[in-house]
């Protein structure tokens, strides 16, 4: 009896220290993630972040998506992109910024409407909903260089919400206002929005897409070059069509309309060779010859 005693007593003690020991390693690793939650963490803005948008119009459809360049801009490309996908960080890097000094010039306007879940890199809806907010505050263009040069730097840790909370405080924009937003309808109906605008693209396969007044160009300087040709073209045919029919109105001289003005009021005159006659008369008279 004794022995079993005794060994049940062991037990009991193993069984004490197997839960000492687990609560010890439960209480350190959230500890660990605390710290970790809360520690400073770099997020750097890229100098020519900031200086590369000064001067530039920006804006905001009515959608929700940002706008750089003139809103009402006669050819406007529209660029469907996500924060999550490789490709898009090549493109905005090899593409968006070389078309940035373009749209300066007011060559063009410039839409972003914001995809996520494109690619493999983590919370990449956190990033979208983090600069779509950015922009409600005039930072979006700034914040969304940092984010895509984030990616190459910290890969799947890029949108840790710790370190999306340090860039925009960096970019001096208020963070409370900025966190409100984050959970708003507004960014959830501009997500959806554009999901639904990439569902009804001609020819959507993904992020980067690229669409010029409808056109679809190929996420490359050489097809955006292409395309934007073909759309100056289209334009410049509609202004020739408006031209040519102005001109046509304009080559009627004012002696040739009063004359077709003249003879249309003479068409339904009643002709009578009685110059004394009364116009009952001349109405009968005009009846009689014309029954």
């Amino acid at each position: 009896m004794s022995r079993r005693r005794s060994h049940r007593e062991r037990q009991r003690r193993q069984r004490r220290v197997t839960y000492i020991v687990g609560g010890i390693l439960v209480i350190g690793i959230v500890a660990v993630f605390v710290v970790l939650a809360l520690r400073p963490i770099e997020a750097p803005i890229p100098n020519e972040a900031v200086a590369r948008y000064e001067g530039i119009p920006q804006s905001i459809s009515e959608e929700g998506y940002p706008i750089l360049g003139d809103p009402e801009a006669p050819i406007q490309i529209v660029e469907y992109s996500s924060f999550d996908c490789p490709s898009c960080a090549v493109f905005h890097d090899e593409v968006i910024k070389s078309l940035v000094p373009r749209v300066r010039d007011g060559e063009f306007a410039l839409i972003y409407k914001p995809i996520f879940g494109t690619g493999n890199i983590s919370d990449g809806e956190q990033a979208a909903r983090a600069a779509l907010c950015a922009g409600q505050q005039g930072a979006f263009w700034s914040f969304h260089d940092a984010l895509f040069d984030w990616q190459e730097k910290f890969l799947t840790q890029a949108y840790v919400s710790n370190r999306l909370k340090a860039g925009v405080e960096q970019l001096g924009i208020d963070v409370a206002q900025w966190e409100n937003c984050l959970q708003s309808d507004l960014i959830d109906d501009t997500l959806a929005f554009a999901r639904e605008d990439a569902r009804n693209e001609n020819e959507y396969n993904g992020t980067p897409a690229v669409y010029i007044n409808g056109l679809t160009a190929a996420p490359t300087l050489g097809s955006i070059n292409t395309v934007l040709i073909d759309a100056q073209a289209e334009l410049d045919a509609d202004a020739q069509v408006q031209t040519d029919e102005s001109d046509v109105v304009d080559d009627i001289t004012p002696d040739e309309a009063a004359d077709d003005t003249a003879d249309a009021e003479t068409v339904n005159e009643p002709v009578t060779d009685d110059a004394d006659a009364t116009p009952d008369e001349a109405a009968e008279e005009s009846t009689a010859t014309n029954p």
